[in-house]
């Protein structure tokens, strides 16, 4: 499979009769399974809060049932994808698959409580749509959400999971969440506090797992098993990081050390019980040496147990209210209310805002680069049958005529670029003519050698185009006229070479 010796191997399932398989691999599977509750995280306060369909569980069951069945039909599709069967199967099944989901979700989650015979949900749900004032209208928000797990279990399948994917993943899924505080607090006055740390905690996760997937990937990573220890290590510095980022919040939005004592207090009273334990060891062992000195050991532990109790007194007092001076008005301007709440949300939604835009441009920028070279040649091949084709051809074209005006300006190094690609492009299409194309994931270092065997007469000048070409591609284009002239001169005898032929 061509997986080099420190990665992670990846394990074989085998789907339907022998044809397609799955591969399953740890990290992979991690990363995708952090995306999927971080996802579920902020789709769940919109199911709570506009459906109140899961008021019969606890939000924590609910979630958990949100993850099980948007990773059933993650996995179902993958697994009816590995199969290789036809296409109008495959569309079946998942059809199939969704239409059971609703049935089992319906009859006994929704309507369960009910004591429905048979079938006879089916007619109260459908006679929800008549009044819907009285009937619940749960059924449908349920149905409303299988739809959008099942469509977004089948996206996930094909998502990309490079670091950048799935950090955009991460930003917007942060934007969502704030916007979702504003309005569900408006609406309905819900808290949405309690999401918001497993949702850092599963999308930072998924975010460490890529790149650890992606440093493994690499050729120039050193052989290690990048497995259980990376996973681990990943999942133990992401949850310090979380614990830390709340501990700092609670302090700076007014809960002080009260508030982290009592998150804490569970760890307190472990480390109250160790710490009484070995002081009760090391009294039994100094009970000698006291006995020495006369000193009565139930006086001593008294005076330290007063004073242990003076200290915590002091630590859990709440802290004195700083008195109101004369004058000051009681009550503050409804405004400045609302002034105050703008700058507390609105400045960072607007920077968190701002930083995913950006990401977003650069992404499109790199992957725009990273497609230039292939794309070259496929331009030149294109017949443009039909209109649709001609216009997406000529949209295509001004996205990369853009590009290079962002990078070279608008002079002459823009027109020196242009006429480098322009060339290029020619020689790609006379060695596709001659028979030897150039397949879309071929740099042109790797495609030269095909080149060298289309043309052999013309080796020097079809180095020296090919080099122009990826110079001009990482921003070098030729400073003086002559240079430039130099290589349209390699393209005029390679062109007059093959009419030769």
């Amino acid at each position: 499979m061509g997986a080099r010796s420190g990665a992670a191997h990846p394990v074989l399932v085998m789907a339907g009769k022998g044809e397609g398989v799955m591969l399953l691999g740890p990290r992979r599977e991690a990363t995708y399974l952090g995306l999927a509750a971080a996802e579920v995280c902020w789709v769940l306060p919109i199911f709570l809060g506009v459906g109140q369909a899961g008021s019969l569980h606890s939000p924590l069951l609910t979630w958990l049932g949100m993850l099980v069945l948007f990773l059933a039909f993650f996995y179902a599709y993958r697994a009816i994808e590995a199969a290789t069967l036809p296409l109008r199967l495959q569309q079946g099944l998942l059809a199939l698959i969704l239409l059971l989901a609703v049935g089992l979700v319906l009859h006994f989650h929704v309507y369960g409580s009910q004591g429905l015979p048979g079938l006879a949900w089916v007619v109260v749900l459908f006679r929800s749509l008549a009044d819907v004032e009285t009937v619940d209208p749960s059924g449908w928000m349920a149905i409303m959400f299988l739809v959008y797990f099942w469509a977004r279990g089948i996206r996930l399948s094909r998502r990309s999971l490079s670091v950048e994917s799935v950090g955009f993943t991460f930003r917007a899924g942060v934007v969502i969440l704030v916007v979702e505080s504003l309005l569900l607090g408006i609406i309905v006055q819900a808290d949405l506090s309690g999401f918001v740390l497993p949702y850092f905690f599963f999308s930072l996760v998924a975010v460490a797992l890529a790149r650890v997937d992606e440093v493994s990937r690499s050729p120039n990573s050193s052989q290690v098993g990048y497995s259980g220890f990376w996973i681990g290590s990943s999942v133990a510095a992401v949850a310090i990081l979380v614990l830390v980022g709340a501990i700092v919040a609670a302090l700076f939005s007014g809960g002080g050390l009260q508030q982290i004592l009592s998150w804490l207090s569970p760890v307190l009273y472990l480390f109250w019980i160790v710490i009484a334990g070995l002081g009760a060891f090391l009294l039994l062992l100094l009970e000698g040496l006291l006995s020495l000195f006369s000193i009565d050991l139930a006086t001593l532990g008294e005076g330290i147990m007063d004073a242990l109790r003076r200290i915590g007194e002091f630590l859990l007092a709440p802290g004195a209210e700083m008195p109101v001076p004369p004058g000051s008005p009681a009550e503050r301007p409804p405004l400045l209310g609302i002034l105050q709440v703008v700058v507390a949300v609105g400045i960072p939604l607007l920077i968190v805002v701002l930083v995913l835009v950006a990401s977003w441009a650069r992404r499109r920028r790199l992957e725009r680069e990273a497609g230039d070279e292939s794309r070259e040649s496929i331009h030149s091949r294109r017949t443009g049958s039909g209109l649709r084709a001609m216009l997406r051809a000529g949209l295509e074209r001004l996205g990369e005529l853009a590009g290079l005006v962002d990078r070279f300006g608008l002079g002459s190094r823009f027109l020196a670029a242009v006429s480098i690609r322009r060339v290029y492009a020619n020689l790609v299409r006379l060695a596709t003519r001659e028979g030897y194309p150039r397949a879309r994931s071929e740099t042109p270092y790797e495609y030269l050698a095909t080149l060298r065997r289309a043309l052999p007469d013309h080796e020097s000048e079809v180095e020296t185009i090919t080099q122009a070409y990826v110079n001009a591609h990482y921003g070098e284009v030729p400073d003086t006229r002559e240079e430039l002239e130099r290589i349209r001169a390699c393209w005029e005898r390679v062109r007059a070479g093959a009419r030769g032929t």
